[in-house]
């Protein structure tokens, strides 16, 4: 007579069974490679969206200068300022970034 039992170390000490299946993952892979290895690069080096100014991969946004951005430069009162948004910097994001917010 075998054990029935709720306990999740004893049902997963084989196989998860909430593995992912494998086209899941294959489609994942496929898309980590043309997003970031094929189309990020073609973004960056042809200067696409000016991102050659700027690192090919960051987390950060930049200004016009090539610094990160300053936002409270544009915010006046809790609210935007588009007066001030004119005279500071439109925002500018790397390469990867683009992609990872378009995607």
């Amino acid at each position: 007579m075998g054990i029935l039992t709720v306990d999740w170390s004893m049902i997963s000490c084989i196989r998860n069974p909430l593995g992912t299946p494998w086209w899941s993952e294959a489609n994942t892979a496929a898309a980590l490679v043309i997003c970031f290895w094929i189309i990020t690069p073609i973004i960056y080096f042809t200067n696409t969206w000016f991102t050659t100014h700027l690192p090919i991969s960051s987390y950060l946004t930049f200004d016009n200068t090539g610094l990160p951005y300053d936002a409270a430069q544009v915010v006046a009162n809790a609210s935007f300022n588009v007066a001030q948004y004119e005279a500071y910097s439109p925002v500018f994001m790397t390469a990867t970034m683009a992609i990872v917010y378009g995607v």
